[in-house]
């Protein structure tokens, strides 16, 4: 009998085995079409080969004559796809979303905070609610409702 480590060494190379294998079909399958698609295809009457360009070659023979006849693909602007821009980000109806709310806000003097939170009254008493004001025409505008809210920036101040 076979100990436990050598069958789960046996397992392991069976294993590598498939996983090769499988990785080998895929790579060849996905070869096989990328030139099939750009590269030599035969027809009865002839033969058309593409370069990368996109250029192709016809070559065809019929009764004892052989012609050859250069198209050349025609592009405009960059990109290597053929198709053109089927969709808009700005019209998009978005399923999921996040709301983000932040400050990274700063000071100019270092003193602490506690010593001058008993003295100091000079604060925005509407902050919140102009904020949350803001927050709330931000969501009911948005194409689909945060799923969660995410805080970020800098929490902690010298002056509070």
């Amino acid at each position: 009998m076979m100990s436990k480590k050598a069958q789960l060494v046996g397992l392991v190379l069976v294993l590598a085995i498939i996983g090769a294998i499988v990785g080998v079909m895929v790579v060849r399958k996905s070869s096989s079409s990328a030139s099939e698609s750009s590269g030599t295809t035969s027809t009865g009457s002839g033969s058309t080969v593409s370069d990368s360009d996109g250029d192709s070659t016809t070559a065809s023979s019929s009764s004892g004559k052989s012609s050859v006849s250069k198209k050349k693909k025609t592009t405009s602007g960059s990109g290597s796809g053929t198709g053109s821009i089927t969709s808009d980000p700005t019209s998009a109806k978005y399923t999921l979303s996040a709301f983000a709310i932040g400050d990274w806000g700063t000071t100019v003097t270092q003193d602490s905070c506690c010593t001058r939170s008993s003295t100091y009254n000079d604060y925005d008493v509407n902050a919140e609610d102009i904020v949350a004001n803001l927050m709330d025409q931000q969501v009911t505008a948005a194409s689909a409702p945060p799923k969660c809210v995410l805080s970020h920036g800098d929490n902690f101040y010298w002056t509070g």
